[in-house]
């Protein structure tokens, strides 16, 4: 009688199961005194096929660890980062304050290019003077950078 799919293979695993050390030769004449039509050829393939996926399943739970790993180290990161603290926060009076400085410049789109210029002034330790009201050096807002002060 010829065995259904999957027999041979279990009948190979259990008898490997119980016999640890047994040679592809001994498995299949053992199984084959019982009934199954097994050759060792069939037994090294099984061996193979089955050490394999453990080796795979083996990488992917090292993929799998090595996420957690990075996860958990992003978190002791980010725990390492300063607090805010209360004086880091804007009150309503800064925000009123900006709001109304927005008006004066001709809105919030006029406010951010005069902020990232006194930003970039600021990296470059340019200091401001005052000459008969007008403030040196001229600042050309459309790209950001210095121009030279008036004659």
């Amino acid at each position: 009688m010829k065995a259904l799919p999957g027999e041979r293979s279990a009948a190979v695993r259990s008898y490997l199961s119980i016999h640890k050390g047994a040679k592809a030769v001994e498995v299949a004449q053992a199984l084959s005194k019982v009934g199954f039509d097994i050759t060792p050829q069939f037994v090294y393939s099984l061996q193979t096929n089955d050490r394999k996926r453990k080796l795979k399943h083996g990488k992917r739970r090292a993929a799998i660890l090595k996420r957690r790993i990075k996860v958990k180290k992003a978190i002791r990161r980010a725990a390492k980062l300063p607090r805010l603290r209360a004086s880091d926060l804007y009150s309503i009076s800064d925000i009123v304050a900006a709001r109304k400085l927005a008006d004066q410049l001709g809105g919030p789109a006029r406010v951010a290019m005069v902020m990232s210029t006194l930003i970039a002034l600021d990296k470059k330790d340019v200091s401001f003077e005052e000459e008969d009201g007008i403030s040196a050096p001229l600042i050309d807002l459309s790209h950001n950078g210095l121009l030279s002060p008036l004659p």
